[in-house]
């Protein structure tokens, strides 16, 4: 067995709403693992999360929850989270000081993926853009399916819930959120962008 997760600034490291600051609960995004093992035999085991963990960072370069996420798919470590997994470039992890704040369990519930809606009508009011329109107003996050891009292209997906008279995205009302996700694609015949650690309304 294998165990290893991602990190992203959430409330505790990232944006706090639209006020434009960062880190007011915490500056570095940090994890607590307690994995209770119980086998068939009766024994009981517990493994932690300590200086023996290892990490390095990933493709995930920005993972805010209002201002957006940046994939740089040519970053990708392939079976990270396998084992076997060659981890002798990895950095060991640090011990973090525990939060001043009470942990404990989320008490509601959590988020979930409940419905995909795809794009009813495809305009490019410019060159090189294009607007997809969802056909109604919705809070989630864009599933990208790109087809022999070239490595490293830039895509930026803008969000909103109007359109200006030309026909290109209204943001203006995001006031200070950029509500925007980048992808840069490893160029392979068809690769697929979803955003980890963010969510828009558009």
């Amino acid at each position: 067995n294998a165990i290893g997760a991602i990190l992203g600034d959430g409330w505790y490291a990232g944006y706090f709403s639209y006020q434009g600051k960062r880190n007011l609960y915490g500056v570095d995004p940090s994890m607590l693992v307690q994995l209770e093992i119980e086998t068939s035999d009766g024994k009981k085991q517990t493994i932690v999360s300590d200086e023996s963990w290892k990490c390095a960072y990933g493709p995930i370069r920005e993972a805010d929850l209002l201002m957006g996420s940046a994939f740089d798919a040519r970053r990708t470590i392939d079976g990270w989270n396998t084992i076997g997994f060659d981890d002798s470039k990895w950095s060991p992890a640090e011990i973090a000081a525990a939060p001043k704040a009470l942990i404990e369990s989320y008490p509601g519930d959590l988020p979930r993926r409940h419905e995909e809606i795809r794009a009813t009508n495809l305009t490019e009011p410019t060159k090189g853009v294009y607007v997809f329109d969802l056909g109604q107003n919705i809070v989630g996050w864009t599933k990208l399916t790109v087809r022999n891009s070239k490595p490293g292209a830039k895509i930026t997906l803008r969000h909103s819930e109007m359109l200006n008279p030309d026909g290109t995205p209204y943001t203006i009302a995001l006031r200070g959120a950029r509500a925007m996700d980048t992808f840069w694609p490893k160029g392979e015949k068809q690769e697929t962008f979803e955003p980890q650690f963010t969510f828009h309304g558009f």
